[in-house]
This record gives C-alpha cells, structure tokens and sequence, in this order.
C-alpha cells in the first residue's frame, strides 16, 4: 500500500459534477412527462394495471420527486442528497416497525410496538406517510408539493401534528 494522493476538484468542476446529477434528474423528469410540475408524481400517474404499487413505493416516489425539485433549486451535493433520502426511509421504518410482529425500530427497539388488533395494513400505511411527510418537510422545506399531494390524495391531514402512540 503505497502513498495515494487525492485530488480535490477545482470549484468550477465540482459545480459542473452537481450540473451533470441535476441534468439526469431533469433528463428524467421531462422524458416521463413530469418537468418542473406540480403533484402528481409519475408513480401517481402511471397506469399499473393490476399490479398496485404499494403506498412504500409512492411515499418512496414522492419523496425522490421533491428531492429532484431540491436538486433543480439549490443543487445539493449527492452526499447531502443520500443523506436526507436515508432519514425518509428510517422515519419511514420506524413508523413501520410499530405496526409489525417481528420489526425492530432503530432507535426505540420494539418499546413502540402497537398491539396485535392494531396491527393492519392501513395503520402501517398511515404511520409510514406521516413519517415520510414529517422527514421529508424537515429534510427538503421547500420543495414538499409532491408529498402534501400524495397525502391529500389519501385524505391525510397534514396539519396533524399528533405524537399520540396510540395513534398511527
């Protein structure tokens, strides 16, 4: 193992790497008809026919929309971005946990875990999006159309600012 020399990219270049990111984002964005516009996302959209996506794939999908909106805004560097992604799925997880037999949330352990008669897939559901929806406007304040839309679409209140366990 011998010396290794890193070498920091000059700023220019470290912005056109960010450039390049916000471009296939973009890219992406306009080839599935979606460039720059207001909810609703492309998962909300698409015509699954009898195969569903799950409400983890849409809260999924929604949070990835506003973080592309974030890109465009501010173009955040892809650490900042991995990061912020990885507390929207462990509030999402946690959320989860609660309502499952054999989970484990990451920070409290099972200490959350609802009992067996509340344990249901619209519970999961519920809590997972309130979570996602509380990470994501934490992690991403400006740019939360696509979340706010996902949640008015299945009749959350996003002004429910709740902390009650027993409530999902």
């Amino acid at each position: 193992m011998g010396w290794r020399r890193t070498r920091r990219l000059p700023r220019p270049l470290a912005r056109a790497r960010v450039s390049v990111l916000a471009g296939a984002v973009l890219t992406g964005t306009f080839l599935t008809g979606t460039f720059l516009a207001a909810p609703p996302s492309a998962a909300q959209t698409r015509d699954w026919g009898a195969a569903e996506p799950s409400a983890t794939y849409r809260i999924l999908d929604a949070m990835l929309e506003d973080a592309a909106d974030d890109v465009v805004r501010i173009s955040p560097r892809p650490t900042i971005l991995s990061r912020q992604m990885a507390i929207v799925a462990t509030a999402m997880f946690d959320a989860w946990a609660c309502y499952d037999e054999k989970a484990v949330g990451t920070v409290l352990g099972g200490s959350l875990r609802r009992p067996a008669d509340e344990r249901t897939m619209a519970n999961k559901q519920k809590a997972m999006a309130f979570a996602a929806y509380r990470a994501i406007v934490d992690q991403h304040p400006f740019t939360t159309t696509h979340i706010t839309a996902l949640m008015h679409a299945w009749g959350y209140d996003v002004d429910d600012r709740s902390t009650d366990p027993t409530t999902p």
